[in-house]
């Protein structure tokens, strides 16, 4: 931890030769989750070429290294140097949105480099931030983490704890980011939509955490203008009202329009390494079939509570 730190003091020129050298390792000799990159791009381009298939793979490794460089730079990053690197259109947009009296939900995507899209936002949004993240089974790292997303005034909610803070602070005009293109656990509840032509399954949260804050929906179209340096672009994706179904997903079929876009133009800033296709939805569904007939015998051979059951109970 301390030389993560100590890193992180590191001036630009230094993190970026870390990165190169990490490249390096990672395309020719570590291969750091070749096969899901290699799977991930086959279901997405399936026309790709052998070339160009290389070329994105090579890529991807460049802009990995340099965000993990950059996501380390960070901890120590000012404020100006972070309004330096990363520019905005599309800011008022959201001003008009809370001058309405409208919260906003801003959707992100893992494309070019999230940790600095969340840190620039705390600073130049119109809102208090809350940021919906997944805590780290290392609490040491977790702890760093914590540390580094707030350190602009951003606040951070547990996933499982975002409910009920929309019921504490239901009267608050206030944002909240949420990272929308992660893959659920095959035990989460999810939605399915096709994206780049394949089923793809969405986290729940992603449609009815706008709905429950009734929030204007944006979206951060990151791209990476030049070597540590980003443009975001923000995007409108829906408003109040919205429809109450339990089943509508009017929202992430938005979000997973834009994200194929985003994919399409530059497909080296996604994160492919992420197994995003890890099961497919016949297999959700065979899962979901049997946790439920699971279910169903343990309610059927749970005993019936009787008054002797209540015997020495005051």
């Amino acid at each position: 931890m301390f030389f993560i730190r100590l890193l992180s003091h590191a001036p630009f020129w230094v993190l970026y030769l870390v990165s190169d050298i990490l490249y390096l390792l990672n395309y020719h000799i570590i291969r750091y989750r070749r096969e899901v990159i290699e799977k991930n791009l086959s279901i997405a381009f399936p026309d790709m070429s052998e070339a160009e298939k290389i070329k994105t793979i090579k890529g991807f490794y460049k802009n990995f290294g340099d965000v993990m460089m950059e996501s380390v730079k960070a901890i120590s990053i000012s404020r100006e140097e972070m309004m330096k690197r990363v520019t905005y259109s599309g800011i008022e947009k959201l001003v008009a949105a809370k001058n309405h009296g409208f919260s906003a939900v801003y959707l992100a995507t893992h494309h070019c480099n999230w940790e600095w899209m969340l840190l620039s936002g705390t600073i130049l949004f119109p809102y208090r931030v809350y940021g919906v993240y997944k805590p780290l089974r290392n609490k040491k790292f977790d702890k760093l983490l914590l540390r580094t997303r707030s350190k602009f005034g951003g606040i951070l909610v547990p996933a499982d704890k975002i409910v009920r803070n929309i019921a504490m602070n239901k009267n608050e005009v206030r944002g909240i980011g949420l990272v929308a293109d992660q893959r659920p656990h095959i035990s989460n509840n999810k939605v399915w939509l096709k994206t780049c032509g394949h089923d793809t399954a969405y986290y729940t949260g992603t449609e009815f955490v706008p709905k429950l804050e009734n929030a204007i929906v944006f979206m951060s179209k990151m791209v990476r203008k030049k070597r540590g340096y980003y443009h975001i672009d923000i995007i409108k994706l829906a408003e109040p009202p919205y429809s109450m179904d339990g089943n509508s997903t009017e929202i992430l079929k938005k979000y997973v329009t834009e994200l194929e876009r985003m994919i399409q133009e530059n497909p080296s800033d996604w994160l492919w390494s992420h197994d995003r296709w890890k099961y497919s939805k016949a297999e959700d569904e065979i899962h979901s079939r049997e946790r439920n007939e699971l279910l169903s015998k343990s309610n059927k051979n749970e005993p019936a509570f009787t008054h002797s059951d209540t015997k020495g109970v005051h």
